[in-house]
């Protein structure tokens, strides 16, 4: 019997990665997509597509099918940039009961979240596993706290019956990545990111990621959390290491502080100019902050892996030039 699955945030980054892991393994998918969504990334796969905007409640119940096997929900807001609080709360976390109550509404049997590392606000020294408090709830830091939020509104659903597991990934990269950690190359060529600091966070491939989210949907336990590490690298590390590939020679290693006053004496210019800053006060306060994750729980129950991160980050660089594209919008 083939198995039926409806995804939202399958345009993406890891939604087209698992899309297309999705059909290689004979499921039929049904992408949920925005009106200005690019469907470039899923050419050629025989997939189904819904104009369906997380925010539409309606337009989602409408274009989920019914009893689907699985809906995999990755539609999220993914950025650091205070202005735009507004907006990101409204699709990670209105968004979120919309798709819930879709799935409940169609009788979805299973339900995957794909959430973050970030709902549990990581501080220095943290070793995070899945039955440690969050501390997000009045996290100053945006994205930290509607990704908390959005797993509220996915408990609310488990109460009312829907079988839904949480995952939880670490920083992601791979190919495809144009958005976030992908742009590392860009930045780097480009120089405009000079300098990072030397504290570690875990590292995981966007191909074992996707492996997990389709593990945690056959046999993640309903009501679950799983968080999904990789190798601990430093930033410094991680931008030498994007640097040398771009012929640039090794960054600046700053202490964290350095980094924050930075990111603050750049508010100003990046008011005046109009143009996004490359750095946040937001993203200096993680590029400052180590953290571990115990992912036992992904390993034992998802037999979750992940690859050495150079492989990792070389897959990505081989993308970057294949694609013969330049990851900085």
């Amino acid at each position: 019997m083939v198995r039926r699955a409806f995804v939202t945030g399958g345009t993406g980054f890891v939604g087209g990665h698992l899309v297309r892991a999705l059909v290689t393994h004979g499921w039929h998918v049904t992408v949920a997509q925005r009106p200005t969504s690019s469907r470039r990334g899923l050419g050629g796969l025989d997939v189904d597509f819904v104009t369906a905007d997380v925010m539409d409640a309606g337009a989602l119940e409408r274009g989920m099918p019914e009893q689907a096997d699985v809906v995999f929900h990755l539609a999220a807001n993914v950025g650091f940039v205070p202005s735009r609080n507004a907006e990101q709360t409204a699709v990670n976390v209105t968004g979120t009961r919309h798709v819930v109550q879709a799935a409940l509404s169609r009788r979805a049997a299973r339900f995957v979240h794909v959430s973050s590392v970030a709902a549990w606000g990581p501080a220095q020294g943290d070793v995070i596993d899945e039955t440690r408090p969050v501390r997000t709830s009045q996290h100053w830091i945006n994205y930290a706290r509607t990704k908390w939020l959005s797993e509220l509104e996915v408990e609310r659903g488990v109460a009312n019956g829907l079988q839904a597991v949480i995952v939880n990934p670490s920083h992601i990269m791979g190919p495809g990545d144009h958005k976030n950690w992908g742009r590392l190359f860009a930045l780097a060529r480009r120089a405009r990111v000079l300098a990072a600091t030397g504290a570690t966070a875990p590292w995981c491939h966007v191909e074992d990621v996707v492996a997990s989210l389709i593990a945690a949907a056959e046999r993640g336990g309903s009501g679950r959390r799983y968080l999904l590490g990789g190798p601990d690298v430093s930033y410094y590390d991680v931008l030498r290491l994007v640097r040398a590939r771009v012929g640039r020679p090794p960054p600046a290693r700053v202490a964290g502080w350095v980094l924050k006053a930075a990111a603050q004496l750049g508010r100003p210019a990046s008011f005046v100019s109009g143009r996004e800053a490359s750095l946040t006060p937001e993203l200096a306060s993680i590029w400052s902050t180590t953290f571990r994750i115990d992912d036992g729980r992904a390993r034992r129950e998802l037999a979750h892996a992940s690859r050495p991160f150079e492989r990792t980050l070389d897959d990505t660089f081989r993308w970057v030039l294949a694609a013969a594209r330049d990851p900085l919008p």
